[in-house]
This record gives C-alpha cells, sequence and structure tokens, in this order.
C-alpha cells in the first residue's frame, strides 16, 4: 500500500478542484498484540509548494509506504577516495582513482514534534533516495546526527552518497589511450 499523497488523492482533489494544505494518515494500529481502530498516527504530511534551495528526498515510511520530505537546510559536498599509482622508470601514474561524492545534509529547523518525528521516521528508514533531475536517484545514508531538544528549534544533520557509486559521470574502462594534448598557438 502506498501512503504518499499523489498516489492516494491527487486525481480526487483535481476532480474536485480541491487545494488541500495537509494530510493525517489513520488506519488501523497495532501495539503489542491489541489492535486500535482507526489511531490517528504520529505524523501530520503538509503539502506545500516547493521553495528555493530545497531537497527533495523520499523514503520508506514506517507504514510500508513511500513518502517524501523537502528539507530546507544546507548540502555540502565532501568527497572521498584514494588514489593508486604506480612509478614506471621514475616517472609516476595514477592507475585508479575512487573518487565518491559523499554530501552532508542538515534538514533545516524542525519546528513542531509531528516534523521530528517524520524526520525520525526517514533516518530510520532502509530505503533513501534524493529527487535529483527529474528522476529518482538511490541513496544510502552513512551517518547522521540526531539531537533533539523538546520546545527548542532542532536540526538533524546526515551523510549520504547515492547508491550508483559511478554517479552517471565515469566509466570503468579496461585500457585508456594516451590523451592527446592540444596545440597552442
Amino acid at each position: 500500500m502506498k501512503a504518499d499523497f499523489s498516489a492516494l488523492w491527487a486525481s480526487e482533489c483535481y476532480n474536485k478542484n480541491l487545494d488541500p494544505i495537509c494530510y493525517d494518515i489513520e488506519g488501523t494500529f497495532f501495539r503489542a498484540g491489541e489492535t486500535i481502530l482507526n489511531k490517528p498516527f504520529a505524523q501530520r504530511y503538509i503539502l506545500r509548494p516547493e521553495c528555493y534551495n530545497e531537497t527533495c528526498f523520499g523514503f520508506a515510511n514506517t507504514l510500508g509506504g513511500f513518502d517524501t520530505l523537502m528539507m530546507t537546510g544546507k548540502v555540502k559536498l565532501k568527497p572521498e577516495g584514494k588514489i593508486k599509482t604506480f612509478i614506471n622508470r621514475e616517472v609516476e601514474m595514477e592507475l585508479s582513482n575512487s573518487y565518491t561524492s559523499y554530501w552532508e545534509a542538515s534538514t533545516g529547523y524542525i519546528d513542531s514534534p509531528g516534523m521530528a518525528a517524520q524526520y525520525q521516521d526517514f533516518l530510520k528508514s532502509t530505503s533513501h533516495w534524493i529527487y535529483q533531475n527529474d528522476e529518482w536517484l538511490r541513496i544510502i545514508v552513512d551517518e547522521y546526527k540526531l539531537e533533539h531538544s523538546p520546545q527548542e528549534l532542532n536540526a538533524y544533520t546526515f551523510k549520504y552518497h547515492l547508491a550508483e557509486r559511478n554517479e552517471r559521470r565515469f566509466f570503468e574502462r579496461n585500457e585508456l589511450p594516451e590523451v592527446e594534448l592540444p596545440v597552442i598557438l
């Protein structure tokens, strides 16, 4: 079952000319072998248009559906990698470069317990994506820093990389031809 707004209500709202601002998930809730019917979950999903400088992340939420978060905090590129070289006749050359882009992202200010619960749901998930260039790319969250003080503005940070390591920029080759240097006149 998908729990995201688009899958459930987008066409219905379009047909009835509705413009919702949020939605709550309700349904059967299980706790310690006991079934509680129609108890709202602790999350309210707020709908709003995308703002400048936001990053859209998707994840498999604890309800088993796909959900999204718009993060307003900074995203910093922090690449890592190791370079292997060899020396041939006293000339050192690069053999391989394991360059991998890692990003450190901040959620931006978290100003409510509901928003904090949604970000915590994101960090607990084992399936994460980022929406870039009109497509969903799977990411791996490597580490996160989550400190929360009730009734204060909080922000969480996490580090991630693309699951597809070549980042769609690098191609593995068995043999590299010699580079032809340009002639400058």
